[in-house]
């Protein structure tokens, strides 16, 4: 439900009731009374209830509304009442603010979930260019609002590999030397980067995104500095292409010292076409200038190179798997405890497994990007002494070995606070298949330091959605 559907509930509430005359939404500035100057149908038809919203926040999926519903009416002299009407008024106003809950509570089948404790009533009398009196009330009501990536009306690259340098290294265009830029060391591994080549077996819009410091070394005598990375792309063709930057910036264009650092940023934009076996990209490849003789250049550790694809815009995720845990599971890293376990198969496509030993594992059928979502409740056991809590889940991949982190995650604990503390959380996975890849599981990290165990509450579910 849209914010501005929420509204107009509130409206249509207001409208429907025998009793309430007119409905505004604002700020306070924006309340209409009857003697304001202007045409008569301008002011305010008494009973009038106003919406007031206040800040609203986000809890993961769930979008928490705030607003301030004012119910007001004219206060009119009532002889032999030394509070005048003002009470009747302020009653009644509490009675036509809890018809409007009950209504919006009650009425529809979607119903939002008001937060019908907590709620805080208000008497007022105020005399404004009207003398009314009335009751204020403040609501929350939770809307589920997940945020969806895949239909953003903006296209978006979705991290697929992200390697850095660990260590210094010496580059040269020419014959015999090392040409390609190299990563050796996993940020995100998706599996098909291999220190300085990238395999890509599905077609579409990919960017590649490196940046890296540069010392220049020496020219000798007669040699010009190397000109600015390209491309290479291995192919079946007599001639091998070199692709420039989409976009480059720091690249040296003479020679100054040998300890002058240049941060270089270039991204490459390329669309992927078929070729049986997938293409090869060697990556920042220094083309050899045939027409003369160059230098070697320094690639800095702590440099990176991220690989990326686009997603299509608007597109429609389709969900091909559902499963449900319907009982608490307790699962521990430290043991051979660690995978996430669904013991209800809503729906599938055939090839997710829910036995006993491996309750999540996914076999993809076919080349397609997936997105894996788990969504649910846990809570904490008690670390022991120089124990730490678990690292938040991964998507393990079987066939090439890969350990794919969240592309969103929320609620995750960070800290140990007590047994009996309730964590709402939701991963997010995305992650490019293929029947190669053999089957994927939700797990946690067995990481080096002892780890304690966590409780996955039964609700748990699991869902995997074609993208």
């Amino acid at each position: 439900m849209k914010y501005k559907e929420l509204i107009n509930r509130f409206r249509q509430a207001a409208s429907d009731h025998l009793m309430i005359q007119d409905f505004g939404y604002g700020q306070l500035s924006d309340i209409k009374t009857q003697s304001q100057l202007g045409p008569e149908e301008d002011g305010a038809d008494y009973p009038y209830m106003f919406l007031n919203s206040t800040t609203s926040n986000r809890n993961g999926p769930v979008m928490n509304y705030s607003f301030n519903v004012i119910m007001m009416d004219m206060a009119r002299t009532e002889e032999g009442d030394v509070y005048d009407n003002y009470i009747s008024i302020q009653s009644d106003c509490q009675q036509y603010i809890d018809d409007i809950l009950a209504r919006m509570y009650y009425f529809y089948t979607d119903k939002p979930d008001i937060q019908l404790t907590g709620i805080t009533y208000t008497p007022f009398k105020e005399k404004y260019q009207d003398e009314l009196a009335g009751m204020t009330a403040t609501i929350t009501i939770q809307v589920p609002v997940p945020i969806n990536a895949c239909v953003a009306p903006f296209d978006f690259y979705n991290a697929l590999e992200n390697w850095e340098l660990l260590a210094d290294m010496t580059l040269g265009p020419e014959y015999g030397e090392d040409r390609a830029f190299t990563y050796p060391e996993a940020i995100i591994d998706g599996g098909n980067w291999n220190v300085n080549k990238y395999i890509a077996n599905i077609t579409g819009s990919y960017r590649f995104t490196m940046v890296q410091n540069i010392t220049l070394n020496q020219p000798a005598p007669g040699e010009s500095i190397p000109n600015a990375p390209q491309m290479h792309q291995l192919t079946d063709l007599p001639f091998d292409p070199h692709i420039p930057a989409t976009s480059m910036s720091g690249w040296p264009t003479v020679f100054e010292n040998t300890s002058k650092i240049y941060n270089v940023v270039a991204t490459w934009d390329i669309d992927m076409v078929t070729r049986p076996g997938g293409y090869t990209w060697q990556f920042m490849s220094l083309k050899d200038d045939t027409t003369v003789p160059e230098s070697t250049l320094q690639q800095l550790a702590g440099g990176t190179i991220k690989i990326s694809k686009l997603h299509v815009q608007n597109s429609v995720p389709t969900l091909i798997c559902d499963a449900l845990s319907t009982q608490d599971r307790t699962l521990d890293p430290d043991l051979n405890e660690y995978r996430f376990g669904f013991d209800t198969l809503l729906l599938t496509d055939g090839d997710l497994d829910i036995s006993t030993y491996v309750s999540n594992k996914y076999t993809p059928t076919k080349t397609q990007e997936l997105e894996f979502v788990i969504e649910g409740t846990m809570t904490l056991n008690e670390p022991a002494v120089g124990e730490v809590i678990p690292t938040q889940a991964i998507l393990y991949q079987h066939t090439p070995t890969a350990s794919i982190t969240p592309a969103e995650a929320s609620g995750w604990p960070t800290e140990f606070v007590d047994t009996t503390t309730v964590y709402t959380f939701r991963l997010v996975f995305r992650t490019m298949t293929s029947i190669a890849n053999g089957h994927y599981n939700m797990a946690l990290v067995n990481n080096q330091t002892p780890e304690s165990s966590v409780n996955m509450l039964a609700g748990t579910t699991y869902k995997i959605y074609a993208i």
